[in-house]
């Protein structure tokens, strides 16, 4: 049974394998990473607008509307291949007791491919932590989702012998 997000649960409940909070100030590139692990794992929601040191509800009043925009593109500008983002807005009451809205990414779980950043990089989820697969562990990954297959590897070890 899926838990309902509420103010409540964005203050008390832990980050972990399938929810992470971020403030309204994160930077897009920083936000790609956990849509990318959450895409190459089990899936799960990022609340932005939630202070990750405090649990504070911030809300997104405190950026600008292009912020936003740039936030809400992250998906489409900083992912390859897109994953696919359900975006909702949950109305909440800040602690100062002014009314605001904080942005909640569902993210849902790809088993085809491995998502990556612009830059080629990919992540996944290890708990409540963002994890950059490198080396063997990209490979074995990449395996796993029928991107790479062992057949076609070149053995630069291989000599004619061995044919």
């Amino acid at each position: 049974m899926k838990k309902r997000i509420d103010e409540q649960f964005l203050k008390h409940e832990p980050e972990g394998e399938c929810f992470e909070v971020k403030s309204a100030r994160v930077k897009p590139a920083d936000l790609a990473e956990v849509l990318i692990a959450f895409a190459n794992t089990k899936g799960g929601t990022v609340a932005v607008g939630v202070s990750d040191k405090n649990r504070m509800i911030e809300g997104l009043s405190c950026v600008d509307d292009q912020h936003l925009r740039d936030l809400v593109a992250t998906q489409w500008d900083c992912c390859r291949p897109r994953p696919e983002v359900q975006e909702e807005y949950l109305d909440v009451v800040k602690a100062n007791g002014k009314p605001d809205r904080v942005l909640l990414l569902h993210v849902a779980a790809r088993r085809d491919v491995v998502t990556r950043s612009w830059n080629e990089t990919a992540f996944v989820r290890v708990g409540d932590r963002t994890r950059e697969l490198r080396g063997e562990a990209l490979r074995e990954f990449e395996y796993s989702r029928s991107e790479r297959s062992f057949e076609s590897e070149i053995n630069r070890q291989a000599t004619l012998d061995d044919l």
